[in-house]
């Protein structure tokens, strides 16, 4: 396994939604990946949506019981396979180079343990709430 994904969840199923279909444009030339999405509370909704990608992703679901994303993500590690573990957030949409160009980054510099990576806001449209215009 070349790459781990490794992430927390908690009870946000239409943002986790976002995030996983914009992991199946992601590229991947080969490289042998998975995801590990941590649920850190018995979402029913967060489980569907884990079982919606199932099909089209590499993707596995776990349950940490233990308040706070640090425990979630402890528990990610202890069943991650890759190489690289790339921590990311539930919220984000993922460019369809992600993956290719930081494995290659990882390749360029090997004595490096540490990578970060532009990150740009997609915010939605803002409106007023008093007046509601946009």
């Amino acid at each position: 396994m070349d790459i781990s994904v490794l992430f927390a969840t908690y009870c946000r199923p239409e943002i986790l939604g976002r995030t996983l279909e914009s992991f199946c444009s992601l590229e991947t030339n080969g490289l042998k990946w998975e995801v590990l999405v941590v649920g850190n509370a018995n979402d029913e909704a967060t489980v569907g949506v884990v079982k919606k990608f199932r099909g089209q992703l590499p993707l596995s679901y776990l349950l940490e019981t233990g308040r706070g994303k640090n425990n979630a993500l402890n528990r990610a590690i202890e069943f991650a396979k890759g190489k690289l573990h790339l921590f990311t957030d539930d919220d984000i949409l993922a460019d369809p180079g992600w993956l290719v160009e930081t494995w290659k980054g990882t390749q360029r510099w090997p004595h490096h343990l540490v990578f970060g990576g532009r990150v740009l806001g997609k915010f939605p449209p803002w409106e007023n709430p008093i007046t509601r215009e946009k």
